[in-house]
């Protein structure tokens, strides 16, 4: 006996033979059980994604085999389906895209062309008799040619070399109480024209000191023989390639062929930077000097106004901005009365496409009352070309009694008009003193944007419906939640109707 006791050798009593032929027999057998684990799981799916993808495969070719036979049916072509219309297939796909509607909400890049060609700069002719040692320079080649050129002659070159050094102003300022004209025609020529870019900046300086040496109100007794006009300015500008606007503000030219030129130049010289920033002096003394008259500068604040359109000139951004604030703080307050209105529209002309006339209010900003007013005013010009010659806006209620013909459950309605219109709404009415005053028209405005901003649902595929909707959305937020707006019910509502 083992150590296991006797039963452990019962197994050795059967021989192999009889167990197997008990099997054969049909006696009974033990059924084994498999466990299925995660990774049999996961096999299994895999060869079912493999089956489908492969059938999903041959159908596609299938299709397109078919495809391929139907559309050469009738012609004679040797060549095989070897994916070389790649591109026209991604195409159409691409605009079966484009036609969800999608990008139909994007707004259009803003920008205009506001300058062509550049012309040939005039030649500046020097005339009359002084004591100046500047002038004696000049005149000492009377045929001399452009300053920029390096054939030119000795005295120009001795001028250029003070009017570049650093003590050309102060020995002027010291030895002389004023400045004659041929001397300040000749620095405002090379500030505007020369392409050395020290000359050009050392004239600037030198104009913008003497301006400020001229000022009354500093008791500065400096006397300047002459001042540029206007005239001067718009010249300027049309030889950097300005393409202007007529008297009654409309732009005088208005298609690619009319502004096509000889000069392979485009574009205004970086000059365009010194002459800013000179008017943004020159301007500033109108109110002890009068050199220009007030149509005048109500025609030069739109013009600078135009420069806002030009996507190149971003970079003269905060320039443009000093000089727009500089001409409307040079109006008395008379004059600014009736200037406001005679300037909105003409600006409100520079463009005709919605998204460019709201970039050029957007960009007749700043902190004081008057260019907010002006830029109130272009507004509302603005949406009087919305609303399709159906009336002239010139009052906040206008404004708000605009949007009563707004039905959102109309198929018809043009969402994209919509929306801008209440983008330049809320430009004129949010701050407005007016408008602060009437709880009644408050209240309406917030009703409508509230309307807007529950009734267009999320997904409505309709072009700037969502735009529409979430643009009210912030808008009724930020006026509800302003003071009291949102607190004006009903009763303020139709007492201030019935006032």
């Amino acid at each position: 006996m083992g150590i296991g006791g006797g039963d452990d050798e019962d197994w050795l009593r059967g021989s192999p033979s009889r167990t197997i032929a008990a099997a054969e027999d049909g006696g009974p057998r033990k059924r084994n059980r498999k466990i299925i684990n995660i990774d049999d799981i996961l096999l299994d799916d895999y060869k079912e994604n493999v089956r489908k993808l492969k059938n999903k495969t041959a159908n596609t070719r299938k299709n397109a085999k078919l495809k391929t036979n139907k559309s050469h049916l009738y012609e004679s072509s040797d060549e095989d389906v070897d994916g070389s219309n790649a591109p026209e297939v991604v195409k159409d796909l691409e605009e079966q895209v484009d036609c969800g509607g999608a990008t139909e909400e994007i707004e259009p890049q803003w920008g205009q062309r506001v300058f062509g060609p550049q012309k040939p700069a005039p030649e500046l002719a020097i005339s009359g008799d002084s004591d100046d040692f500047i002038k004696q320079a000049l005149q000492t080649d009377a045929d001399t040619e452009c300053v920029d050129q390096l054939a030119c002659s000795t005295g120009e070159i001795f001028a250029v070399k003070l009017l570049g050094g650093p003590q050309f102003l102060r020995v002027w300022a010291l030895w002389h109480g004023s400045c004659d004209e041929a001397t300040l025609h000749w620095t405002f020529h090379q500030m505007a024209f020369s392409k050395l870019k020290h000359v050009e900046t050392a004239a600037c300086k030198l104009l913008c000191d003497l301006l400020m040496y001229s000022n009354r109100d500093l008791g500065c007794s400096y006397k300047l023989d002459w001042v540029p006009s206007l005239g001067n300015v718009m010249e300027t500008l049309q030889v950097y390639g300005y393409l202007g606007v007529s008297d009654s503000g409309g732009l005088e030219t208005s298609t690619n062929s009319e502004i096509e030129g000889t000069s392979e130049e485009q574009g205004p010289p970086m000059n365009l930077f010194s002459l800013l920033k000179f008017l943004s002096v020159f301007i500033a003394t109108r109110k002890f000097r009068q050199c220009f008259l007030t149509k005048d500068v109500e025609r030069l604040l739109v013009t600078i106004s135009h420069l806002l359109l030009d996507q190149d000139r971003v970079t003269l951004g905060n320039l443009i901005q000093s000089c727009l604030i500089t001409l409307v703080d040079s109006f008395t307050d008379e004059e600014w009365t009736s200037s406001c209105g005679n300037i909105a529209a003409p600006i409100s002309r520079l463009t005709t496409e919605k998204h460019n006339g709201l970039h050029l209010v957007r960009g007749l900003c700043g902190n004081c009352s008057r260019m907010e007013g002006l830029q109130r005013a272009v507004a509302m010009c603005e949406l009087s070309k919305c609303l399709s010659g159906q009336g002239c806006i010139s009052s906040v209620k206008e404004v708000v009694a605009s949007f009563e013909s707004v039905h959102l459950k109309d198929k018809g309605v043009d969402f994209e008009n919509v929306y801008y219109r209440i983008v330049l709404a809320d430009i004129t009415l949010w701050c407005n003193p007016t408008f602060q005053g009437d709880k009644g028209l408050a209240f309406k405005w917030s009703l409508f944007l509230k309307s807007c901003s529950l009734q267009i649902f999320s997904g409505d595929e309709r072009p700037f419906a969502t735009k529409v909707r979430n643009r009210s959305s912030l808008l009724w937020q930020k006026y509800e939640h302003d003071t009291d707006y949102g607190e004006a019910g009903s009763e303020g509502e139709v007492k201030d109707s019935s006032s």
